[in-house]
């Protein structure tokens, strides 16, 4: 095996299945085969050991730890000489039931000096997988290309596709068409309205000015007042027009010229 793949191998036995994550590592025997496959000797205390190192390794290589919880897990540890044939070996000196354990964290830890950054968990937040990216541009994302890299591009690719939802008309749009509408009808009816007064006037001030009236005074007053009262205040010219009615009833011997109706 070569440098990493043990260490992938505990990182890697929690995957998840049928969209729920399993601890392949839970069952004992399974476990136990796993330590011997790797020098270990699968002994309860030893499996206990394995799980506890592997969990804390996960964390730190997702980033949710720092590498100092590891710390307390390598209290004791010492690595000592030993000659084997013709070459220098460095052995781990601790109890047995941690030897292997802590040879996973020593694997993390010549990964980390040797390929920076290349250890690192799957992109596919679904995904509870790690992978070793062992390439020259050192640009993988997923765990599997055929499993979650061709997930994710399909529903990214189905996600472009899906026509985006209609604009949401505001308010003020909605009320806008039919607003409109309604101002004009209520200017229109103003204007009407002023047009039917300005007539009473004119008839009002006519009847004054006309001889044998019952009295002009009366006749004049009762034209100001029209005047005053009914003109409407948005339209001013009627007003103004009213103001001459009551004038040239006002001057001397208007009863002789009645006034003409405008």
């Amino acid at each position: 095996m070569t440098v990493g793949d043990a260490l992938l191998e505990a990182l890697n036995s929690t995957p998840v299945r049928d969209g729920a994550p399993v601890d392949l590592w839970l069952d004992g025997p399974e476990l136990s085969r796993w330590s011997i496959q790797h020098g270990g000797e699968g002994a309860a205390a030893e499996r206990e050991w394995l799980r506890r190192i592997r969990d804390t390794l996960q964390a730190v290589v997702r980033g949710e730890n720092d590498p100092d919880v590891l710390l307390p897990l390598l209290t004791g540890v010492r690595k000592v000489p030993r000659v084997v044939g013709a070459r220098l070996e460095w052995i781990v000196d601790v109890e047995a039931e941690r030897r292997l354990a802590v040879e996973l964290v020593l694997e993390w830890a010549r990964l980390q000096t040797s390929s920076p950054g290349r250890l690192r968990p799957c992109a596919n937040s679904e995904c509870r997988l790690f992978l070793l990216d062992r390439s020259r541009a050192n640009t993988a994302r997923w765990c599997s290309m055929k499993t979650c890299g061709n997930r994710l591009k399909a529903r990214r690719h189905h996600e472009r596709r899906r026509p985006a939802p209609p604009p949401a008309e505001s308010d003020a749009a909605e009320a806008g068409p039919s607003a409109a509408p309604t101002a004009q009808s209520a200017g229109g009816s103003a204007v009407r309205r002023g047009a039917a007064r300005s007539t009473q006037v004119d008839q009002v001030a006519a009847t004054a000015s006309e001889p044998g009236s019952t009295g002009t005074s009366s006749g004049m007053d009762q034209a100001r007042r029209a005047a005053r009262t009914t003109a409407p205040a948005p339209a001013p010219a009627q007003g103004e027009r009213a103001a001459r009615i009551a004038e040239r009833a006002d001057q001397p011997h208007a009863h002789r010229q009645p006034v003409p109706s405008v």
